[in-house]
């Protein structure tokens, strides 16, 4: 299964990290992005970029690279 991952970069209780320490849960293809200006709830306080995670992961079920990626 694919996965988004993301950090909000203002998040007061869990600091942003590069997510290596949760990556061996992960088995499928898997991304993580860090949020500017975005603390603890995501959907509420990024809804744009929690959306455009919800497509990307969407993407990376379909075999499409993740945003970004080189070609």
């Amino acid at each position: 299964m694919p996965a988004v991952t993301l950090d909000g970069l203002a998040d007061g209780n869990f600091p942003a990290t590069d997510a290596a320490a949760s990556a061996r849960h992960f088995t499928g293809p898997r991304v993580h992005r860090h949020v500017p200006h975005a603390g603890h709830h995501l959907p509420r306080e990024a809804p744009e970029a929690f959306a455009a995670a919800v497509v990307e992961v969407l993407g990376l079920a379909e075999g499409r690279p993740p945003v970004g990626a080189a070609a």
